[in-house]
């Protein structure tokens, strides 16, 4: 489909999503948010364009929420992306600043391991990777490795109206 595309720049642009493709997965986990296989949001033509874009080398678009770990993970398994030189995803959102794109230290550590001639990453600022975590990358070089601790806490209703539970997942780098 986009088997010579070399260069995308998409700029403030609002993806409509299609539908989610369907396939056999197992359900989602309160312990690995991040690995969420289709958000809620769906499946856009940025999702397309890096699944079928085999001669990318560069890309510099908006981002969208609807872009996840996962996703990229199964985007590097079917295109490895060999000859992208850089890839930014800026904000997702010029109206909303508080928002990221939620690619995590997870798809930087996918994206150095698939892509040979990757020369610049970014911007990092508008993903869901943490200040400290682009300290280190910047002083260490990238990481191999990433430690995931997820602690949930569950709060049970004494009236018997059910189970309450919010997450925190904390990644870290392993050298």
């Amino acid at each position: 489909m986009f088997s010579k595309l070399r260069k995308v720049y998409f700029f403030l642009v609002h993806y409509l999503p299609g539908p989610i493709p369907q396939a056999s997965r197992a359900p989602n986990s309160v312990s690995s948010p991040t690995g969420v296989q289709h958000p809620a949001t769906g499946y856009t033509a940025l999702h397309a364009i890096l699944k079928y874009g085999l001669q990318l080398e560069t890309v510099q678009v908006t981002g969208n929420p609807a872009l996840t770990d996962s996703c990229m993970e199964t985007i590097l398994a079917q295109n490895p992306l060999a000859e992208l030189r850089r890839l930014v995803i800026s904000n997702p959102s010029s109206q909303e600043q508080m928002m990221v794109v939620p690619l995590t230290l997870r798809s930087v550590v996918l994206l150095h391991a698939s892509c040979p001639k990757l020369q610049c990453l970014g911007d990092l600022r508008h993903w869901a990777v943490t200040p400290n975590q682009r300290g280190n990358i910047t002083r260490q070089g990238t990481p191999l490795c990433i430690q995931q601790s997820v602690w949930t806490r569950v709060r049970i209703s004494a009236a018997g109206r059910g189970l309450k539970s919010s997450s925190v997942c904390r990644q870290t780098a392993v050298h």
